[in-house]
């Protein structure tokens, strides 16, 4: 009897240490359940706040292109102090491009709004817009600097010296070739001076070369680099080999083309340097 008692004890032993087993191992199994499901809340939540920075800094950066490219068309309708009724309507139009993109952000309007209030847009204005944006870009809107460049017709000097800066703030920028083909001309033309024989100083705004003694010019435009005739010139003699040269009046000095005598110029009186 004793054995039996002592053998139902034992059973009921049992039975509780495996309820008390199968017990921990459906907690255990619960509180890793849970575990992972605040691990994946987690990882859920951290893309979610990874996807919205992403999104910001796009935008962020989308809205920087944006104020370059209508701080280019201020900077190109401002060149000659005057904004035209042509130039007027293409600014108009980024500006309500860019509002529509954004129509539900204040802030992008009161910054367009201050960028298009700016009188005189310089480059200095210009180049804090261009600083914050990337060089590609900025690239890209040079298609729309050229078009409000010749909305009124063809671009004046003022204009193309404008472009040529934002080429050439690209070019140091960058250390690429974003001057087009002002570069080449330079680099396939011949820089001394017809006249006077002196270096010729390039103006790339201005696709030419001048001399800086005898005010000779060559235009770079196409293939045709002759000399531009310059009105005003006197003639005289090289004190040295006789050569006639010419030189426009109020020249003080300049270069023989024969014998490379430095000649100066008093009056239209020559002498060596």
């Amino acid at each position: 009897m004793l054995g039996l008692i002592l053998a139902a004890s034992v059973a009921r032993a049992a039975t509780h240490a495996a309820g008390d087993i199968i017990g921990n191992v459906v907690s255990e199994k619960i509180a890793a359940n849970n575990q992972a499901a605040i691990e994946s809340q987690r990882l859920q939540e951290q893309m979610r706040q990874q996807m919205l920075q992403r999104d910001t800094v796009i935008r962020e950066n989308t809205l920087k292109e944006l104020y370059a490219k209508m701080a280019i068309c201020c900077y190109i309708s401002w060149a000659d102090g005057v904004i035209t009724p042509e130039e007027r309507h293409n600014m108009n139009a980024v500006f309500m491009e860019i509002c529509n993109q954004f129509a539900n952000d204040k802030r992008v309007e009161q910054e367009l709004t201050r960028i298009y209030g700016t009188p005189n847009f310089s480059f200095i204005n210009l180049e804090k817009y261009l600083r914050n944006t990337t060089p590609e870009a900025i690239a890209s809107f040079l298609q729309v600097a050229d078009e409000i460049s010749a909305s009124d017709g063809d671009s004046s000097e003022e204009e193309r010296l404008c472009i040529y800066k934002i080429r050439k703030y690209l070019t140091d920028r960058t250390g690429q070739n974003y001057m087009g083909h002002s570069l080449s001309a330079a680099a396939n033309v011949d820089l001394r001076c017809p006249g006077c024989a002196a270096t010729m100083e390039y103006q790339p705004h201005y696709n030419r070369a001048v001399c800086p003694f005898c005010g000779n010019v060559k235009l770079l435009g196409g293939q045709d680099y002759s000399p531009v005739q310059v009105t005003d010139q006197f003639t005289f003699r090289c004190p040295v080999c006789s050569s006639l040269l010419s030189a426009t009046r109020g020249t003080t000095r300049c270069i023989c083309g024969k014998c490379k005598s430095g000649i100066t110029l008093n009056g239209e009186q020559p002498s060596l340097w």
